[in-house]
């Protein structure tokens, strides 16, 4: 799956979450704050894709100048969903002001999320080749699945944290996962590097 399509879909997926967290009816306290963190989850997944796709769209666009424009909103936006997604985080269902947070969570993520459809990526399929763009889905690709196997670690070794041999897995693990996450970004430089070479050559 190219890049634009993966970035829909978390869209789509972000959405859906925030359907949830506008109108929690029906759900208890403790599903609730599981809502939330898993709408934070989502976020930081979403700014770290597009970490990986937001680069490659500056490299394009850098010496044109388009959607410049757009990229510097979009990194603003980035980090005011965070700034909003960690003080949510940190509260609980109930308490005062946590309506409100959560109301302007969402109102800035949809309309963060709806200037990228409209704007962004329809910018980016002008500027980016849809070989550049298969390469950066992959790379997201792999970035999520060695998330998600941090993720699923982290919450194995959580019981073990507590004893001197508990503490060392989770650093082994920790400084392998970093390893890999390297090696994911090295994987896509050289990628990119080697068809930026080609299209220089056939030019």
């Amino acid at each position: 799956m190219d890049a634009l399509a993966l970035l829909r879909e978390d869209h789509r997926k972000l959405e859906r979450l925030l359907e949830g967290l506008e109108r929690p009816e029906g759900l208890d306290r403790a599903q609730h704050q599981a809502l939330v963190a898993q709408v934070k989850t989502a976020l930081r997944q979403h700014v770290d894709d597009e970490g990986i796709f937001y680069a490659a769209f500056r490299q394009e666009a850098g010496p044109r100048g388009i959607g410049i424009g757009l990229l510097d909103t979009g990194v603003e936006q980035h980090n005011l969903i965070g700034t909003l997604a960690g003080e949510l985080a940190g509260m609980a269902p109930g308490d005062d002001g946590f309506n409100a947070k959560a109301r302007v969570l969402v109102e800035r993520v949809r309309q963060h999320l709806d200037t990228e459809d409209t704007a962004l990526l329809t910018a980016a399929e002008d500027v980016i080749s849809d070989g550049e763009l298969i390469d950066l889905g992959r790379r997201m690709e792999e970035r999520k699945r060695v998330l998600a196997a941090q993720r699923e670690l982290a919450a194995a070794v959580e019981p073990l944290t507590g004893s001197r041999a508990g503490r060392l897995v989770v650093a082994l693990a920790g400084a392998a996962l970093a390893v890999a996450v390297a090696l994911v970004v090295l994987a896509g430089r050289r990628r990119s590097a080697r068809g930026r070479g080609r299209s220089t050559v056939l030019r």
